[in-house]
């Protein structure tokens, strides 16, 4: 055991239909680090050509400022993200800064990657 053990995570499945506000789906994977000192979670995403895609996140809010990190994993990965009454299609690779009680959804429309989202729990202003 090293000095710095506590600075290692190991990420641990934790199924998307256990977060507030989103629905389980087949096309997610979902890893994350429980033990860490901010929120980190890492959404494997895969839509096949005529698989459907349903939304698996509602409009919610944190009281934390989030950031999202959206990464293909060959050429391609495509996003809806509202941010609050506004709608915009993001392409990887792009990341998104979602402040602190903005009301926001994060939904996947296509192609194959990685949604990384880091929270950074306790903050204040």
């Amino acid at each position: 055991m090293g000095k710095y053990d506590g600075l290692i995570c190991r990420l641990e499945n934790d199924p998307v239909g256990n977060i507030p506000f989103h629905i389980e789906s087949p096309l997610i994977k979902r890893v994350c680090a429980k033990r860490f000192p901010l929120d980190l979670a890492i959404h494997h995403v895969s839509l096949k050509e005529g698989e459907n895609n349903d939304n698996y996140c509602r409009i919610h809010t944190h009281n934390e400022d989030e950031i999202n990190i959206i990464i293909a994993s060959d050429n391609f990965l495509e996003y809806k993200i509202q941010l609050g009454d506004e709608i915009y299609i993001v392409e990887s690779p792009s990341a998104v800064f979602i402040p602190k009680n903005l009301s926001y959804s994060a939904n996947f429309l296509a192609g194959d990657g990685y949604f990384v989202c880091l929270k950074f729990p306790g903050q204040t202003t």
